[in-house]
């Protein structure tokens, strides 16, 4: 009987410590940007394109509430200029419905002339900006951007967060489609 219970005991305990590793060795989720719910942070940038091209900006202010995308890039790559053409053609898509969007490009300046190419070549009308100090402006540290994320999608309504998704990737368009239909039709609703 003291054997069972103490093989019983040792087989529980190895249990635990076997999950307690497991859980600390499982990976989280990459948090980055503010959560659902959250007031949307100001944005000054300066802008590559657009209608604010070559002033600071802040687009939180430019954009009145309106539904908004941010879309925070980490490193100018030609998969970050793939999504900011998607986002591009998703905001032509839903522009007349009041959909707006930035990009920000957390390197700064020194990405200029390569993005200035891209919107060029590419026919990108959704606004370019980055941060007058790049990666380490202080206008950046509200928006809580986690430096390890390549990028950082936010989506916002009536100075709100509600949407909020970390190194988006072309399985998740549907996902990003979805919630701006949601934010569109609950503005629609309270017009």
């Amino acid at each position: 009987m003291n054997r069972r219970l103490l093989l019983l005991t040792g087989f529980l305990l190895l249990a635990l410590v076997g999950g307690l590793w497991a859980a600390e060795s499982s990976p989280q989720p990459l948090k980055s940007g503010p959560t659902v719910g959250q007031a949307t942070p100001m944005l000054p940038a300066i802008a590559v394109n657009g209608p604010y091209k070559g002033r600071k900006t802040c687009y939180t202010r430019a954009y009145k509430g309106a539904p908004t995308v941010y879309l925070f890039v980490r490193d100018a790559t030609e998969q970050a200029a793939e999504l900011v053409i998607r986002l591009d053609k998703l905001v032509q898509q839903h522009g007349k419905q009041g959909l707006k969007a930035v990009v920000v490009l957390l390197a700064g300046a020194e990405t200029k002339p390569l993005v200035s190419t891209w919107a060029q070549q590419k026919g990108i009308q959704v606004p370019i900006a980055y941060p007058e100090k790049g990666r380490t402006d202080p206008a950046l540290k509200p928006w809580n951007i986690n430096p390890q994320a390549a990028t950082t999608l936010v989506i916002a309504r009536g100075g709100k967060v509600t949407f909020n998704l970390v190194n988006v990737r072309r399985e998740d368009e549907a996902k990003v489609a979805q919630a701006v239909q949601r934010v569109l039709a609950k503005a629609k609703s309270e017009r």
